[in-house]
């Protein structure tokens, strides 16, 4: 077995070790996770406000273009219902181009989210981010971008959702040929089944006259109300290249911070 391969066994050992101390530790509360993993669509609630909220996982792309493996992360925090902040990232990552190969830490993404309550069953959300250049030259963009993404929820049902994303990016370093303007949208319909959640979704980018887009089917198991794990893949194109995804991952609840 390879040393990297044996370092993403540990790491995803450790978090499984993680997320079953910490979901015990909340499970007496019986307090619900809000899970932003897997999809690329986010809802537009946020987290039980006061508690910080963790998402991690592994997420390997495969195809005509780099291949990267990545241990993702995100931390979110809600001052109330209706505002919170989220941080979010890569904790490790490495990229190999024709036998070339770089490893460390990702770009650094900070988000303030706003929650607009229709009624019990829709919602708007409005995000707004910056991606600061933290990653290495190989795995980043090397200057910061920006973002604002629309989210409209709605549950149909008390087992049918849909949560739709439209936004708009600026980058501060785009590829050759591409421009600095882009915009990205995803339309995600999960059906929970007991402990289940069944998630099909389709995305897509839109930037320099060229259009990306990806379909992505995964699904999520309920440890506890505060622990959600996921498993999932999706195929699609990028840059004219044909790019697959396998990934999987977990979401819990932590400590009060107020």
């Amino acid at each position: 077995m390879k040393l990297q391969d044996i370092a993403l066994l540990n790491a995803a050992r450790a978090m499984a070790t993680i997320v079953l101390l910490v979901a015990n530790e909340v499970h007496a509360e019986e307090l619900a996770a809000t899970p932003y993993r897997p999809t690329v669509a986010n809802p537009a609630e946020l987290p039980v406000p006061g508690r910080l909220e963790l998402e991690t996982g592994w997420l390997r792309h495969t195809g005509g273009g780099p291949r990267r493996d990545a241990l993702p992360y995100t931390a979110k925090f809600a001052f109330n219902q209706d505002w919170g902040v989220l941080l979010g990232g890569e904790l490790w990552a490495r990229e190999r181009v024709d036998g070339d190969a770089a490893t460390g830490r990702g770009d650094t993404a900070i988000v303030l989210k706003h929650r607009i309550g229709i009624d019990e069953r829709r919602a708007f959300g409005i995000e707004a981010g910056v991606n600061l250049p933290t990653a290495g030259h190989d795995l980043g963009s090397g200057k910061p971008d920006w973002t604002l993404t629309g989210i409209y929820s709605v549950d149909f049902t008390a087992d049918w959702r849909l949560d739709v994303n439209a936004g708009l990016s600026r980058a501060g370093a785009p590829e050759d040929g591409e421009g600095h303007a882009s915009a990205a949208w995803a339309a995600s319909v999960s059906h929970g089944i007991g402990h289940w959640t069944w998630a099909g979704e389709l995305s897509g980018t839109h930037y320099s006259g060229t259009s990306d887009a990806q379909a992505l089917v995964a699904a999520s198991y309920a440890v506890t109300s505060a622990c959600v794990v996921d498993i999932g893949f999706s195929v699609g194109k990028q840059g004219g290249e044909r790019q697959n995804s396998l990934f999987f991952g977990a979401t819990w609840l932590a400590g009060k911070l107020f």
